[in-house]
Protein backbone atom coordinates (compact mmCIF):
# COMPACT_ATOMS: atom_id res chain seq x y z
CA UNK A 1 0.00 0.00 0.00
CA UNK A 2 0.83 3.33 -0.93
CA UNK A 3 2.60 5.65 1.94
CA UNK A 4 0.22 8.02 2.86
CA UNK A 5 0.08 11.86 3.23
CA UNK A 6 -0.44 14.15 6.12
CA UNK A 7 -4.18 15.43 4.65
CA UNK A 8 -5.18 11.76 4.25
CA UNK A 9 -4.38 10.60 7.22
CA UNK A 10 -6.59 12.84 8.84
CA UNK A 11 -8.98 12.76 6.75
CA UNK A 12 -9.23 8.89 7.77
CA UNK A 13 -8.80 9.35 11.02
CA UNK A 14 -11.99 11.57 10.95
CA UNK A 15 -13.82 9.07 9.06
CA UNK A 16 -12.67 6.58 11.41
CA UNK A 17 -13.76 7.92 14.57
CA UNK A 18 -17.25 8.86 13.15
CA UNK A 19 -17.51 5.44 12.35
CA UNK A 20 -16.13 3.67 15.39
CA UNK A 21 -18.90 5.59 17.37
CA UNK A 22 -21.77 4.30 15.69
CA UNK A 23 -19.92 0.90 15.69
CA UNK A 24 -19.54 0.73 19.38
CA UNK A 25 -23.30 1.94 19.75
CA UNK A 26 -24.08 -0.93 18.27
CA UNK A 27 -21.75 -3.18 20.06
CA UNK A 28 -23.40 -2.45 22.91
CA UNK A 29 -26.66 -1.92 22.21
CA UNK A 30 -26.45 -5.77 20.84
CA UNK A 31 -25.93 -7.03 24.37
CA UNK A 32 -27.64 -9.67 25.61
CA UNK A 33 -26.80 -10.55 28.99
CA UNK A 34 -27.79 -7.84 31.44
CA UNK A 35 -28.72 -8.66 34.28
CA UNK A 36 -30.97 -6.15 37.01
CA UNK A 37 -31.29 -8.87 39.73
CA UNK A 38 -34.67 -7.96 40.86
CA UNK A 39 -34.61 -3.63 39.64
CA UNK A 40 -37.63 -2.70 37.89
CA UNK A 41 -37.09 -2.99 34.14
CA UNK A 42 -36.95 0.20 32.43
CA UNK A 43 -36.64 1.01 28.93
CA UNK A 44 -35.36 4.40 26.95
CA UNK A 45 -38.02 6.78 26.19
CA UNK A 46 -36.50 8.35 23.54
CA UNK A 47 -36.59 11.38 25.34
CA UNK A 48 -32.50 11.40 25.53
CA UNK A 49 -30.70 13.85 23.30
CA UNK A 50 -28.41 12.18 20.67
CA UNK A 51 -26.30 15.24 20.81
CA UNK A 52 -25.19 15.46 23.78
CA UNK A 53 -25.02 14.29 27.48
CA UNK A 54 -28.83 14.02 29.33
CA UNK A 55 -29.97 17.13 31.13
CA UNK A 56 -33.12 17.89 33.37
CA UNK A 57 -34.98 19.06 29.99
CA UNK A 58 -34.32 15.98 27.88
CA UNK A 59 -34.05 13.05 30.08
CA UNK A 60 -37.84 11.46 31.67
CA UNK A 61 -38.20 11.04 35.42
CA UNK A 62 -37.78 7.24 34.80
CA UNK A 63 -34.64 7.57 33.79
CA UNK A 64 -33.40 9.60 37.01
CA UNK A 65 -35.61 7.35 39.13
CA UNK A 66 -33.49 4.29 37.38
CA UNK A 67 -30.14 5.31 37.86
CA UNK A 68 -30.65 6.65 41.38
CA UNK A 69 -32.72 3.08 42.37
CA UNK A 70 -29.47 1.27 40.66
CA UNK A 71 -26.74 4.01 42.67
CA UNK A 72 -28.47 3.65 46.09
CA UNK A 73 -28.34 -0.55 45.64
CA UNK A 74 -24.81 -0.53 44.22
CA UNK A 75 -24.29 1.56 48.13
CA UNK A 76 -25.83 -1.06 49.85
CA UNK A 77 -24.26 -4.15 47.67
CA UNK A 78 -21.38 -3.42 45.75
CA UNK A 79 -20.20 -6.63 44.85
CA UNK A 80 -23.23 -7.13 42.95
CA UNK A 81 -22.41 -7.40 39.25
CA UNK A 82 -25.79 -7.45 38.35
CA UNK A 83 -26.57 -4.15 39.31
CA UNK A 84 -22.89 -2.67 38.28
CA UNK A 85 -23.43 -3.65 34.40
CA UNK A 86 -27.32 -2.54 34.65
CA UNK A 87 -26.51 1.08 35.69
CA UNK A 88 -22.76 1.01 33.17
CA UNK A 89 -25.47 0.56 30.65
CA UNK A 90 -28.12 3.14 31.57
CA UNK A 91 -25.45 5.61 31.94
CA UNK A 92 -24.16 4.76 28.63
CA UNK A 93 -27.33 4.49 26.76
CA UNK A 94 -27.83 8.21 28.34
CA UNK A 95 -24.93 9.16 26.75
CA UNK A 96 -22.75 8.96 30.11
CA UNK A 97 -20.03 6.90 28.77
CA UNK A 98 -16.80 8.49 30.95
CA UNK A 99 -19.51 7.87 34.25
CA UNK A 100 -20.55 4.44 33.25
CA UNK A 101 -16.41 3.42 33.28
CA UNK A 102 -16.20 2.74 36.86
CA UNK A 103 -19.11 0.69 36.72
CA UNK A 104 -17.66 -0.89 33.95
CA UNK A 105 -14.67 -1.59 35.57
CA UNK A 106 -15.83 -2.99 38.71
CA UNK A 107 -18.10 -5.32 37.09
CA UNK A 108 -15.64 -6.90 34.54
CA UNK A 109 -12.95 -7.25 37.92
CA UNK A 110 -16.04 -9.89 38.79
CA UNK A 111 -16.39 -10.81 35.21
CA UNK A 112 -13.16 -10.66 33.54
CA UNK A 113 -14.11 -13.44 30.77
CA UNK A 114 -17.27 -11.47 30.04
CA UNK A 115 -16.39 -9.50 26.24
CA UNK A 116 -19.63 -7.79 26.56
CA UNK A 117 -18.36 -5.82 29.18
CA UNK A 118 -14.66 -5.30 27.42
CA UNK A 119 -16.38 -4.18 24.54
CA UNK A 120 -18.79 -1.75 26.39
CA UNK A 121 -15.45 -0.62 28.72
CA UNK A 122 -13.87 0.59 25.33
CA UNK A 123 -16.71 2.00 24.11
CA UNK A 124 -16.66 4.07 26.59
CA UNK A 125 -12.67 4.84 26.90
CA UNK A 126 -12.84 5.81 23.38
CA UNK A 127 -15.89 7.58 24.31
CA UNK A 128 -13.59 9.79 26.65
CA UNK A 129 -10.49 10.02 24.31
CA UNK A 130 -8.91 7.52 26.48
CA UNK A 131 -7.14 6.13 24.05
CA UNK A 132 -4.77 4.03 25.36
CA UNK A 133 -6.72 1.89 27.86
CA UNK A 134 -9.28 1.41 24.91
CA UNK A 135 -6.54 -0.61 23.28
CA UNK A 136 -5.14 -2.17 26.51
CA UNK A 137 -9.03 -3.16 27.11
CA UNK A 138 -9.32 -4.55 23.22
CA UNK A 139 -6.55 -6.44 23.71
CA UNK A 140 -8.09 -8.34 26.62
CA UNK A 141 -10.89 -9.23 24.99
CA UNK A 142 -8.10 -10.78 21.70
CA UNK A 143 -6.70 -12.62 24.50
CA UNK A 144 -9.75 -14.62 24.89
CA UNK A 145 -10.47 -14.57 21.30
CA UNK A 146 -7.85 -13.81 19.39
CA UNK A 147 -9.53 -13.53 15.57
CA UNK A 148 -12.92 -12.18 16.73
CA UNK A 149 -13.41 -9.28 13.94
CA UNK A 150 -15.41 -6.53 15.97
CA UNK A 151 -12.13 -6.61 18.38
CA UNK A 152 -9.59 -6.54 15.37
CA UNK A 153 -11.53 -3.95 13.68
CA UNK A 154 -12.19 -2.08 16.95
CA UNK A 155 -7.98 -2.08 17.53
CA UNK A 156 -7.04 -0.95 14.24
CA UNK A 157 -9.80 2.06 14.54
CA UNK A 158 -8.01 2.76 17.97
CA UNK A 159 -4.43 2.86 16.42
CA UNK A 160 -5.87 5.01 13.34
CA UNK A 161 -7.33 7.53 16.26
CA UNK A 162 -3.51 7.43 17.55
CA UNK A 163 -2.45 8.10 14.33
CA UNK A 164 -0.51 5.09 14.05
CA UNK A 165 -1.67 4.31 10.51
CA UNK A 166 0.20 1.68 9.41
CA UNK A 167 -0.04 -0.72 12.83
CA UNK A 168 -3.70 -0.06 11.75
CA UNK A 169 -3.54 -0.85 8.52
CA UNK A 170 -1.23 -4.41 9.49
CA UNK A 171 -4.53 -5.43 12.08
CA UNK A 172 -7.36 -4.78 9.03
CA UNK A 173 -5.26 -6.53 6.97
CA UNK A 174 -5.26 -9.05 8.81
CA UNK A 175 -9.08 -9.00 10.09
CA UNK A 176 -9.43 -9.07 6.06
CA UNK A 177 -7.27 -12.36 5.46
CA UNK A 178 -9.09 -14.35 8.81
CA UNK A 179 -12.95 -13.00 8.04
CA UNK A 180 -13.08 -11.57 4.58
CA UNK A 181 -16.99 -12.36 5.07
CA UNK A 182 -17.54 -10.32 7.88
CA UNK A 183 -19.10 -7.36 8.34
CA UNK A 184 -15.85 -5.59 10.19
CA UNK A 185 -13.73 -6.81 7.39
CA UNK A 186 -15.74 -5.17 4.68
CA UNK A 187 -15.56 -1.49 6.99
CA UNK A 188 -11.86 -2.54 7.19
CA UNK A 189 -11.97 -3.02 2.93
CA UNK A 190 -14.14 0.91 2.72
CA UNK A 191 -11.05 2.53 4.69
CA UNK A 192 -8.86 1.01 2.23
CA UNK A 193 -11.41 1.92 -0.60
CA UNK A 194 -11.55 5.73 1.03
CA UNK A 195 -7.55 5.95 0.89
CA UNK A 196 -6.93 4.91 -2.70
CA UNK A 197 -9.66 7.42 -4.09
CA UNK A 198 -7.66 10.24 -2.18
Amino acid sequence: MKILNHSIVKIVLAFAVCATVFYFFAVFRNRKDIQTSGVTEFTSTGTFSPAGPPTKDNVSSSYTEAVAELKHSIEKNPKNAGHLKALARLLMDGHQMKEAIPYLVQAAAREPKNDSLLFDLTACYFSANMNDAALATTEKILVMKHRIPEALYNKGIILAAQRRTKEAENVWNHLMTIAPGSTEAKKARAHFAQLSMK
